[in-house]
């Protein structure tokens, strides 16, 4: 009974969530510093399978819009096509989109937007992921996709990372 009356203090799940979270992080941390070993020693296979694409992207946007909204952070999937098979890696875009809404969640205030757009263009298939956050200093841009490196280097940041989840992203693709 005590159990049943802990597990309904609006409190305690907020801190199982927390705890979830930063759960989360660790994981994807850590497969990304695992991915990036593989990547130097080349053992870094893709597994390319026919699947819907845009099933596939709304499916992976919608599963951090849990995430988004607890932040305050509206999550908008759009698309101009409802259906698209082609070969890609389910696991590494997954990874690539998981990694970019995590950075566009992280740099956007509550209140402000991310989207992500499916487009098919005449050969390739275009997904972005913007947001209405505080943006990449111009002198930055190209370098975040290099690995270890933050815009934000000061002891007061307010968000943290590693600096690999970009570069990893940037490989994938």
């Amino acid at each position: 009974n005590g159990y049943s009356q802990l597990m309904e203090d609006e409190r305690l799940n907020r801190y199982m969530d927390i705890i979830k979270q930063n759960c989360m992080r660790l994981i994807r941390m850590t497969n990304n510093l695992i991915d990036i070993t593989k990547i130097d020693f080349g053992y870094f296979d893709m597994k390319y399978v026919e699947s819907d694409i845009v099933s596939a992207v709304e499916e992976i946007t919608m599963s951090v819009s849990g995430y988004a909204q607890n932040k305050g952070i509206q999550l908008v999937f759009d698309t101009d096509i409802e259906e698209k098979t082609i070969a890609f890696d389910y696991e590494k875009l997954e990874r690539i989109l998981l990694n970019l809404l995590s950075n566009a969640v992280k740099f956007t205030e509550s209140g402000g937007y991310i989207y992500v757009n499916v487009k098919n263009g005449r050969k390739y298939i275009s997904i972005s992921v913007k947001d209405t956050g505080i943006g990449i200093p111009e002198n930055m841009q190209k370098r975040v996709f290099e690995r270890f490196v933050q815009v934000d280097k000061s002891l007061s940041r307010s968000t943290e990372g590693s600096g690999i989840g970009l570069a990893l992203v940037k490989y994938l693709v």
